[in-house]
């Protein structure tokens, strides 16, 4: 990989509040950077040859916006739990199904980027939640989630409706549905509502002590289908909701206001 400019390198700390803050260590210098292709390392045949020179600079482009726009989007601490998985999938590697999945999620943020919402998990792994339908509509109450071990549609009847995910603790959720995962798709699995949520307000209103979910088949064309349909009708809420949130946002100008008082 070739290393970046410094312009470049500038431009992507800026798009991350506390970019560089954020990799300082306790004496306020430049810590390493946890993703072995990340740091800059000095060229063969030199003096620092194999030592991170400058852990401020980024050579893996992709990884740097990456984790820049994590902390951007979300939080420092997103965008450093995402940067160690960066690291851990570039020591291991991904087997052929989540790269799938890794690929079938950048084609859907592109294509359908009112549909879904990228969150960061406790261990920094990525998902997209697909916009649910409106609370009163057909499905209000399942959420649709794209992560790297597959596509899960998850049943929040029992403590309301898909508001309640930021109340989820989707690195445990996750863990969960990966190992539980079973062959006979469409067949309801169960997360237990205590194991990934500790609100105790929610816990005490829930109609039962669990959360059903389901996996999506994604070697069945007709699952495809159905998925391809959730994302286009997703879209749809998703651009009306953003417009929506616009509006409200619109500030009425001075003018138009002094206008109003003087006429």
């Amino acid at each position: 990989m070739n290393i970046m400019e410094i312009a470049q390198q500038n431009e992507i700390k800026d798009q991350a509040q506390g970019w560089t803050e954020a990799h300082k260590d306790v004496e306020g210098k430049n810590s390493t950077i946890y993703h072995p292709d990340l740091a800059v390392k000095g060229t063969q045949g030199s003096a620092q040859e194999g030592q991170a020179i400058n852990p401020g600079l980024i050579v893996d482009v992709d990884a740097a916006r990456d984790i820049a726009n994590v902390m951007n989007e979300q939080s420092i601490s997103a965008g450093l739990a995402r940067e160690k998985e960066l690291q851990r999938q570039a020591e291991t590697g991904l087997d052929p199904e989540q790269r799938r999945n890794s690929e079938l999620m950048d084609g859907v943020k592109q294509n359908f980027p009112n549909a879904v919402r990228e969150v960061i998990d406790g261990k920094g792994r990525r998902m997209l939640f697909l916009e649910p339908p409106k609370q009163g509509d057909a499905g209000c109450v399942f959420l649709e989630v794209m992560t790297l071990d597959g596509v899960y549609i998850i049943n929040f009847m029992n403590i309301g409706f898909p508001d309640k995910a930021d109340a989820v603790d989707w690195a445990k959720a996750a863990d969960i549905m990966k190992a539980t995962k079973i062959e006979r798709y469409g067949i309801p699995n169960k997360i237990r509502i205590a194991d990934v949520i500790t609100d105790t307000g929610i816990i005490e209103v829930a109609r039962g002590n669990s959360l059903d979910f389901y996996v999506r088949n994604l070697e069945d064309a007709s699952e495809v289908q159905i998925l391809k349909e959730n994302l286009i009708d997703a879209e749809k809420r998703g651009k009306e909701k953003k417009d929506s949130d616009e509006k409200a946002k619109e500030v009425t100008s001075s003018g138009a206001i002094l206008g109003k008082l003087l006429g």
